[in-house]
């Protein structure tokens, strides 16, 4: 069984509320017995998200690109899942 490799997107805006969201996706990785290696990337705010998300993808180095936004954003979620998607087919 290969790694699953993730990139973590965070929003530096929220930072005391995104920061425990990926000790906790970690620990939850681990705790399933996931093969996991995440690796953290800091944004300072939702609107680079899609941009970054988007660069991470065309490497072709992720398994899964994970942007971490407040439910208010969720169009942001969307549209950045709209982009890994068309990258990946």
């Amino acid at each position: 069984m290969t790694k699953l490799k993730i990139a973590f997107i965070k929003a530096r805006w929220h930072a005391e509320i995104v920061d425990q969201a990926y000790v906790g996706f970690v620990a939850e990785m681990k705790a399933a017995g996931r093969d996991v290696q995440v690796a953290g990337y800091d944004v300072p705010g939702a609107f680079e998200m899609p941009l970054l998300a988007q660069k991470l993808a065309e490497t072709g180095k992720f398994d899964a690109v994970m942007p971490l936004l407040r439910r208010r954003w969720w169009w942001m979620v969307a549209f950045t899942a709209m982009i890994l998607w068309q990258r990946r087919w």
